[in-house]
């Protein structure tokens, strides 16, 4: 069986080399076009589609190429295809200049056809990433309506960055502090904080501040549920002498006191 399969593995490892290499070249397209949202570009139909015909060009040249070569070295013919074919669809070629830079250049636009694609696709991939964006900033409004909480998390998301040097860092909170401090209309400096969190600290980071528990603020039902919980009579009689004056004193010591008809507890 294995000796059945070996002359299918030699003939297609080439193939699937150039696959490979056609994948690389989009993937570092769309992770240099996308940098702060490279996955969710990933996960779209037109970025899907963007690998999908560098890879199968990829495979088209490798076929012809060895097809009308088939004596060339393999090993080259795939380095070859695999990425100068990927850089000869995006160049252009100038067969003659006039002298003097003036009037009409003879130019052959390989990458013309491509050129409009790959900007159709990007332009695709960010109109369908605007979805996730607006949910996200949907999200972090909701979960923190003030302004100075927003700047403080955007703030947050760059400094802890260890990509970003240190003048970067700098220029983008001074951004921050700019739109924080500016007349731009509550409602939209928000919103604009929000898609800066975002944008510096990524759809991940933004996943975790929206599932952590807000602190929840305390009600005066909630802290003597605490005080009688967390003390005795005595005690609780003790700290009410010490938070009042003298002549409160003999006040407290008399609410504390039980009343004549109050029913003792049962055992169960």
């Amino acid at each position: 069986m294995g000796a059945s399969l070996w002359p299918w593995i030699t003939c297609g490892a080439p193939y699937a080399m150039v696959l490979l290499l056609g994948i690389a070249v989009g993937l570092a397209e769309l992770a240099a076009t996308f940098p702060t949202y490279p996955s969710e570009a990933l996960r779209t139909r037109w970025a899907k589609l963007l690998l999908g015909v560098n890879a199968c060009s990829a495979l088209l040249a490798f076929w012809m190429a060895h097809t009308y070569a088939p004596e060339a070295n393999v090993p080259l013919l795939v380095l070859g295809v695999g990425v100068g074919f990927q850089a000869l669809i995006r160049s252009r070629f100038t067969l003659a200049k006039q002298i003097g830079g003036s009037g009409q250049n003879v130019e052959i636009n390989l990458g013309w056809l491509y050129d409009q694609f790959q900007a159709l696709c990007k332009t695709q991939i960010d109109l369908e990433l605007m979805q996730g964006r607006q949910s996200a900033v949907t999200g972090l409004l909701a979960r923190y309506p003030t302004l100075q909480a927003l700047h403080g998390m955007a703030v947050y998301a760059i400094m802890a960055r260890s990509t970003l040097t240190a003048q970067e860092r700098e220029a983008h909170r001074v951004a921050l502090d700019t739109l924080f401090t500016s007349n731009t209309p509550s409602e939209l400096a928000r919103a604009l904080m929000a898609l800066r969190i975002l944008e510096h600290g990524g759809q991940a980071y933004v996943d975790l501040l929206l599932r952590q528990a807000l602190p929840s603020t305390p009600t005066p039902e909630s802290l003597v549920a605490q005080l009688v919980t967390h003390y005795s009579l005595l005690e609780l009689v003790q700290l009410a002498q010490r938070l009042t004056t003298p002549e409160a004193h003999a006040w407290v010591a008399q609410v504390a006191q039980p009343t004549p008809d109050a029913r003792k507890p049962t055992a169960q």
